[in-house]
């Protein structure tokens, strides 16, 4: 065995010596460390899915805006070719028809 490897196993030995003389606080520590980080896991994959079904969301939302612009549209298209087929009083007419060709 060369002097090198002799090295590194001692390293082994003493970190493994040295973890179990871990006092029971380190021990304690380390649990609520990975009690802490499990529960960041299980938010981080909540937090994905709610961001998922947000955009879905979302998307029927904006989907739904764009039709509504659409009808409100044909809506303002049909009131306009009735409110020019109205007739008009005597002088509102003609003020009608000057708006309409300056």
């Amino acid at each position: 065995m060369t002097a090198e490897a002799a090295g590194v196993g001692s390293a082994r030995l003493t970190a493994t010596y040295n973890r179990s003389e871990e006092s029971p606080a380190a021990m304690s520590m380390l649990q609520d460390l990975a009690d802490r980080i499990e529960r960041f896991v299980l938010r981080h994959e909540e937090l994905k899915r709610t961001r998922v079904l947000l955009e879905q969301q979302l998307t029927s939302v904006s989907a739904e805006r764009d039709s509504l612009r659409s009808r409100l549209s044909a809506a303002r298209s049909r009131i306009d070719a009735l409110l020019e087929r109205l007739p008009a009083p005597n002088g509102e007419r003609d003020e009608r028809d000057r708006n309409k060709n300056p």
